[in-house]
């Protein structure tokens, strides 16, 4: 099976984020998983998939998952509903190879080399928040982090790729006591405007239901500043 540039580009930014690339004997297995809340977003990846494998539909499984997580600095364990997608083919070693170098997923320049607006969308839906508060003054302000917890080395090369290749300035983001050795990047209203308007209407139009995560910072601000003033 031979993959295209958009197909390469598709399955890796269906991967980067949320998505797991992993091994089945002799075949990669491609698993997504999202929060019952995003199944039009899960929807969505899985017709991805098919418009690169082609074949019968991919279907959207409901299950529920067990998760753990940190309340008052002790661990305890959750269920959820969760809706999840996976592929399995022969022919996707390569992306194993590429995403998971030495057995841990590791984000290269050769990785990001790979995408474009759809893949970045992708990584910024699965793993990106945006921030609106208000400053020390009172006024109100946006930023931008992105959760990507990976090694200094990984956050320093995705800062370099935006900044050369999207013009656009992320700062890296020291890791906090919960994730140790694990960076983000961040970026405040600026930068983060000049992010959201390369994939802003692309999500709008294809992703409706994960629009918050695209809003225009400077319309939101004018709005809360106006709310908080009435």
């Amino acid at each position: 099976m031979k993959f295209t540039k958009k197909d390469k580009s598709i399955l890796i930014g269906l991967s980067i984020g949320d998505g797991y690339v992993g091994i089945d004997n002799n075949s990669t297995v491609i698993k997504i998983a999202h929060s019952v809340k995003q199944k039009e977003y899960c929807i969505f990846k899985a017709k991805l998939l098919h418009s690169v494998f082609g074949g019968n539909a991919i279907k959207v499984h409901d299950s529920l998952a067990t998760y753990s997580l940190f309340v008052n600095g002790d661990k305890v364990k959750k269920t959820a509903s969760i809706v999840w997608v996976q592929k399995k083919s022969i022919h996707c070693k390569w992306l194993r190879t590429l995403l998971y170098p030495e057995g841990k997923k590791w984000i290269s320049n050769d990785v990001l080399n790979e995408l474009d607006e759809l893949s970045i969308a992708i990584w910024w839906l699965d793993d990106g928040n945006i921030d609106i508060h208000k400053s020390g003054n009172g006024s109100w302000c946006a930023s931008l982090r992105w959760n990507t917890f990976c090694s200094k080395t990984e956050a320093f090369t995705i800062q370099k790729y935006f900044e050369e290749t999207w013009n656009v300035k992320w700062n890296v983001v020291m890791p906090d006591k919960r994730s140790p050795n694990k960076y983000n990047l961040h970026c405040g209203k600026t930068e983060g405007e000049k992010f959201l308007t390369i994939i802003r209407d692309l999500v709008i139009k294809k992703i409706p239901s994960m629009a918050y995560k695209v809003i225009n910072l400077d319309h939101e601000i004018r709005e809360r500043s106006k709310n908080a003033m009435i």
